[in-house]
This record gives C-alpha cells, structure tokens and sequence, in this order.
C-alpha cells in the first residue's frame, strides 16, 4: 500500500503545472525501500518495488553507479526476480501466477525498457541503470519477458472473450479479462514499433518477433465485456 501510495503522490504531482518539486525525500525513501525485509520470491511485491523505485527516481539520483554493494544488489535481485517470473510458454493456459501479478511484471518490465536510453553505453543500460546492477543479458531477456507477457495476455483475453460470446458464464471470469485487457495494452505499447528479436546482431528484429501495437477493436469488445459485468452497486463480481 505504501508503494501505490507513492506513486500516486508522483502522478498528481506530475498534473499539476505549478508544482515544481514534491516534498517527498526521494533518496531517503528509495534507499528504505530497497532496504526493506522483501523476499525475492514475493511477486506481491517484488515488481511493485521495482516499478516504484524506477518511478519516483527518474533521475537516477539514487540508482546510479555510486550506489554501495548492497544495494546494488538488491536493485539486481528485483530486476532478475521480476524477468525470471515471466509468462512462460511452456506453461500454456496454467501459468503459475495470477493475471494480477502478470500486469504488475509487465508494468515494471515496461518501465525498465521505456526508461532505457536508446544510444545505451556500456555504463548505462536497460532502465538508465548503470551495468553493475543489471543481470547478465537483462537488456534481451526483458524485451524476451514482455513479448511474452504480449502473448499469453493476447491468448487469455481472447479466451475470455470467447467463454462471454459463448455465455459460458462458469468459466468467464471479470477480473482475468481486465488484468489480461490491462497487460496487453501495457506490454504492446511499450513493444510496438520497436519490439522484436533479434537472431543475428545488428539485423533487426527476425520474421515474426515483431510486436503489433493493441488491436483497437479486441481493446473495445474487452472494455464493452467488463462494464456490461458492473452491477448496480458499481462494483464487479470477485474474480481470480
């Protein structure tokens, strides 16, 4: 809660023109959170974290290369905690995690490669982060962990799409069309267009990596799904 507390505090900052600083100590607060008893097994909390540190400290005035060891190891830990816990393919329609843990991956995965200069230097890297605190090829295996998230959100929303159309009403689910809805827009916005893999350096992306930006009619069919599910109290049954 504190974390969706902070990073609320920086998205009202951020509309209001005439702020020009926030009162919110920033290096203390990112230095406490990447100080805090978290396990790295915790996907509750583990892309929270680093979604919210990577927020509130654009401009690096902590995450830098002079951060000592131990938190340069912690920031490492999350960022290899949160690619290690993709979607994977192998795991098909049963993957491990629930779609609400999926789209908090996918947010920080997203942050780390919108936040990723595009002429990096070798001291510099995914998310702006200076090399020693990123995991041996993160850059890769980031984009490799969002195309996946693209995927298996993809191939969920269109499922629950199908169980709605069918009025198969036992197996749709509200909340797994959401989160789903919410992680496919949020990885293929930050994928298209400069999305793909690449299977020789220097070649751009192969045949069929590349991601397509959300497809504006299943976004529209999955928007008129989820509010024809609001009941007359403005809420929505529980889902997964």
């Amino acid at each position: 809660s504190n974390c969706a507390d902070l990073n609320m505090k920086f998205q009202v900052d951020a509309m209001d023109d005439a702020k020009k600083s926030t009162k919110i100590p920033v290096r203390g607060v990112v230095k406490a959170l990447l100080r805090a008893r978290w396990r790295e097994e915790d996907m509750f909390q583990v892309p929270l974290l680093l979604y919210t540190i990577l927020k509130i400290d654009k401009n690096r005035s902590v995450l830098n290369a002079d951060m000592d060891e131990e938190l340069c190891h912690r920031v490492k830990q999350l960022i290899a905690a949160t690619i290690e816990n993709r979607p994977k393919r192998r795991t098909g329609i049963s993957q491990p995690l629930s779609d609400y843990i999926t789209y908090l991956i996918t947010d920080s995965l997203a942050e780390l490669v919108e936040l990723t200069p595009k002429n990096s230097t070798g001291d510099i890297g995914l998310g702006g982060l200076p090399s020693s605190v990123l995991p041996e090829g993160a850059e890769s295996t980031a984009l490799l962990a969002l195309t996946r998230c693209v995927e298996v959100s993809y191939n969920e929303l269109c499922r629950q799409l199908a169980f709605k159309s069918a009025g198969d009403m036992s197996s749709f689910d509200v909340s797994r069309l959401s989160y789903s809805l919410l992680t496919y827009i949020r990885a293929s916005n930050a994928m298209a267009g400069t999305a793909g893999r690449e299977t020789n350096r220097g070649e751009g992306p192969a045949l069929g990596t590349t991601v397509n930006p959300p497809n504006r009619r299943l976004v529209k069919a999955a928007l008129a799904a989820f509010f024809a599910e609001q009941n007359p109290g403005g809420m929505w049954a529980q889902g997964q």
